[in-house]
């Protein structure tokens, strides 16, 4: 059997996207202590463990007092605020490369961010030979949802971890899966099926 390269990819599993956050996803924090035990247990399965994160400093057009949730959004992730901060649950140290995103512009993708170095996240999973994407993470039908379209249009095999995956209603989670599904993707439980 031949070795495929597989990366996780962790979605904006910070503060404001939790409960009790700017732009809370439901579950949020029961869910960062899933994808820390999941990250633990099945790290040897993956060549990359990666976690992108917003970081916003002056985002053209990306705030406003009056959010649509589509393209504009109340302030949140601002660059070295609590909000920001991965959440408390997830162990933050398993990650081989943080991929920061949104200093000055919207950063709805993990594709928009670069690591610590510098490097972008396509450039990164091209230099390592990453074959295949497992994603999961917060915020499901906007920084999620965006993510795995960029990885399918770069043509990535892409699988969203339903189970490990939230967003600010199930019904907008469950129309974002169900267009990321129409485009390719694969939708699976990362632990159960329950």
């Amino acid at each position: 059997m031949e070795y495929t390269k597989r990366a996780l990819l962790v979605v904006d599993v910070q503060n404001d996207f939790c409960e009790h956050g700017a732009v809370p996803s439901l579950l949020g924090s029961q869910l960062a202590s899933l994808i820390s035990i999941f990250a633990q247990t099945n790290y040897n399965k993956y060549e990359l463990l990666l976690a992108s994160k917003d970081s916003h400093k002056s985002p053209k057009g990306h705030f406003s007092s009056s959010p649509d949730f589509l393209y504009s959004w109340p302030k949140h992730c601002l660059e070295s605020s609590e909000g920001e901060k991965f959440h408390p649950n997830l162990n933050s140290s398993l990650f081989d490369h943080v991929i920061t995103k949104g200093i000055n512009s919207a950063g709805m993708s993990a594709f928009d961010g670069t690591t610590q170095l510098g490097e972008s996240l396509l450039d990164l999973l091209e230099r390592r030979e990453i074959e295949v994407l497992d994603i999961c993470g917060l915020n499901g039908e906007a920084n999620l949802y965006n993510t795995a379209i960029d990885a399918l249009e770069f043509g990535f095999p892409t699988t969203v971890f339903i189970d490990l995956s939230s967003g600010s209603s199930h019904a907008k989670v469950l129309e974002a899966f169900e267009d990321l599904q129409s485009r390719g993707a694969n939708l699976t439980y990362a632990i159960s099926e329950n």
